[in-house]
């Protein structure tokens, strides 16, 4: 038997991305570094993820992972030249197959999924 929801109680996944590597507050030794991390869509796919490394002015495309299945997460990479040692805050954002970028409002998940752009905040030393 299968069961339909009224209009307007569909369950949609948001799209979302996170950072896995660095973790948030990390030290890291540069002049290069891999930034890795998970992005989801449900059954739109991912399209693409960008990754911010100074604090969301500027965006770069990071590769995809082929994934598993059409509604599995994707990992992501992105490899990071440091110009110079610092403090840095890194963002992350992805697109779903239909070209919807994920939203940067944050919202907390109750009552209906967390949103918004992930960030953390990681100091390069030399």
């Amino acid at each position: 038997m299968v069961h339909k929801l009224p209009a307007g109680h569909e369950a949609v996944v948001k799209t979302t991305s996170r950072i896995d590597l660095p973790g948030h507050g990390q030290a890291i030794r540069g002049p290069r570094y891999r930034v890795e991390g998970l992005a989801f869509a449900g059954m739109r796919g991912v399209r693409l993820v960008e990754v911010s490394t100074d604090g969301g002015m500027h965006w770069t495309a990071a590769v995809l992972d082929v994934p598993l299945s059409a509604s599995s997460w994707v990992f992501w990479r992105y490899d990071w030249t440091v110009d110079k040692p610092g403090r840095y805050t890194l963002l992350v954002r992805a697109m779903d197959g239909g070209g919807t970028l994920q939203t940067s409002v944050e919202q907390d998940p109750a009552p209906d999924g967390a949103a918004g752009w992930h960030e953390i905040t990681v100091t390069v030393e030399v």
